[in-house]
This record gives C-alpha cells, sequence and structure tokens, in this order.
C-alpha cells in the first residue's frame, strides 16, 4: 500500500493542474482582502449619534475562507483528470491484475486526493490569514467594548469550526466524485455527472436555507432544526447552513454527525461498487 501511495503522490505533486488548482484557491482568497482594503482597514464611522469602529475581524470568514465553497469544482477537476487517466490508460487494470486488492486501490486513491485537497485548503486559508492579520491586525477587538480576548476566541471557535466542516465536506466531495468515476470509467462523462449533481444539489440546498435563514426569525429558525440537519446530508448543504448559524452552534454537532454518516456510506458505497464492477 505504501508503493501505490507514494506512485499516486507522486502523480498528483507532478501534475500540472494541480499546481493550477492550488495558486488559484490562494489568489481567489486573497482578492477579498486585498480589493476590499479600504473597508476592511480600522476606521470610525457615523450611526446617527453614535460613533462607532469598523474593520477586519477573524469572523469575517469572506477574507481567507472563500475558496471552501469551490473545494467541490477542485475535487471534481483534479479527481476526474487524476484517476480518470488511470481508468482511461489502462493503468488500473494493470494494476489489478499485478496482485493489488480493489479495495486497497480504492483507499489509496481515496487518501491520495483527500490529502491533496486539504493541503491545497490549509495552505489558501493560511496565508490569506496572515495576510489579513499582518496588514489589518486586531485593533478592532480592543475598541469594541467588552472583553476582547473573549471575542477573539469566540471568533477563532468559529475557525475551527469552519474548518472542521471544510475537512469533513472534501471527504465528501472526494468520495462522491470517485463513485462517479467507478460508476462511469470515463473521466469526461463522470465529470458531467458530477457537475449535475453539485448543480441541482446548489440549488435545493440554496432554495432551503434561504426558506430557513433568510424568512424565518430566530424563534422559528429553532423550529427548523429538522431542515437544517437534513440539508447537512449533503456536503454543500452542511457548509451553507452551518456557516450562517454561527450564533446558534446548537446546530452544529448533529449537522457534522449527519454529514459524516453520509461520508461514511459514500466511501463504504465505493468500496463495494469497485470491487463488484467490471473494471477490466
Amino acid at each position: 500500500m505504501f508503493r501505490l501511495l507514494k506512485a499516486n503522490f507522486y502523480k498528483l505533486l507532478h501534475s500540472r493542474i494541480y499546481w493550477v488548482l492550488f495558486a488559484f484557491m490562494i489568489l481567489f482568497d486573497l482578492r477579498m482582502p486585498v480589493l476590499d482594503s479600504r473597508s476592511l482597514t480600522l476606521h470610525q464611522y457615523q450611526n446617527g449619534d453614535e460613533t462607532l469602529w469598523s474593520g477586519w475581524s477573524i469572523a469575517q470568514d469572506y477574507t481567507y475562507a472563500t475558496h471552501i465553497w469551490l473545494l467541490s469544482y477542485a475535487a471534481m477537476i483534479l479527481i476526474s483528470l487524476f484517476i480518470g487517466d488511470d481508468f482511461s490508460s489502462g493503468t488500473l487494470r494493470n494494476k489489478i491484475l499485478a496482485g493489488h486488492s480493489r479495495s486497497r486501490l480504492y483507499t489509496c486513491y481515496f487518501i491520495t486526493s483527500y490529502i491533496g485537497l486539504l493541503i491545497m485548503h490549509i495552505v489558501s486559508e493560511s496565508i490569506s490569514l496572515l495576510y489579513c492579520l499582518k496588514k489589518y491586525g486586531l485593533g478592532l477587538y480592543y475598541r469594541s467594548g467588552g472583553s476582547a480576548e473573549e471575542m477573539i476566541r469566540k471568533d477563532l471557535l468559529c475557525l475551527v469550526k469552519l474548518n472542521i466542516i471544510a475537512m469533513i465536506s472534501m471527504a465528501a466531495y472526494v468520495g462522491i466524485v470517485i463513485l462517479c468515476m467507478i460508476i462511469v470509467r470515463r473521466k469526461t462523462p463522470a465529470f458531467i455527472s458530477v457537475m449535475i449533481w453539485d448543480i441541482f444539489s446548489n440549488m435545493y440546498i440554496s432554495s432551503k436555507s434561504e426558506d430557513i435563514i433568510y424568512f424565518h426569525d430566530s424563534e422559528n429558525i429553532v423550529g427548523e432544526k429538522r431542515s437544517i440537519i437534513l440539508m447537512s446530508l449533503d456536503p454543500n448543504g452542511l457548509i451553507q447552513s452551518t456557516r450562517h448559524m454561527f450564533e446558534t452552534y446548537e446546530y452544529f454537532s448533529p449537522c457534522l454527525i449527519c454529514c459524516a454518516l453520509t461520508t461514511c456510506i459514500i466511501i463504504i458505497s465505493g468500496i463495494i461498487l469497485m470491487n463488484k464492477r467490471d473494471l477490466k
């Protein structure tokens, strides 16, 4: 298994498309803190007779985590090309004939793809976050009233939870793309099928999130907990429903559990199909 992983990582790290996606993620994250520097720089403004402070804070995840909403597309492109070549060129068939078990091949593909996306996510977010910290600092917390340390701790907790969401969602995305690849066995049809799933999934989740989040007051949102948890069965829903709910984090654990269960089902289905499917 170590040799399979080594070969997969060598192929991944020497793939031009991987580094193009990597650079695009970083630039996509940096665009908001660079272009919106005027509003993010610490400044005062008038709200009637009251003078308030505005500026950058950790809670403004759009300045360092916007790439999370592109992870599904990165997974589609990367895995369709990375694993699709093995399906199309006969490399997978040769690996099976060489005696490698299909379950082990699936596991290696999953681990390589997941770690590749995880590194992309961590580096993109770290660069943007460090840029914001260096350029804008944490001055807003010390001018907003209350305990600055407590507010920073609260926002850091949200940051940790957002990253947990991203990691679970990435696993689900990887599993879905590999599952489609096993079913259709060709990279272009696999990419198209996952893209169709993602479009319809996003449409459904967006309509549900609007109904639940935007058209209800805070009391009614609590009554929609079941719908929010059902939304999180899809990784897109987990990101959207939980990100908009930073103030009501009683949803976090059940939503996370739902998406984790979905991910497990997808992975198990992929392993079963990998062993049953005629891939030769």
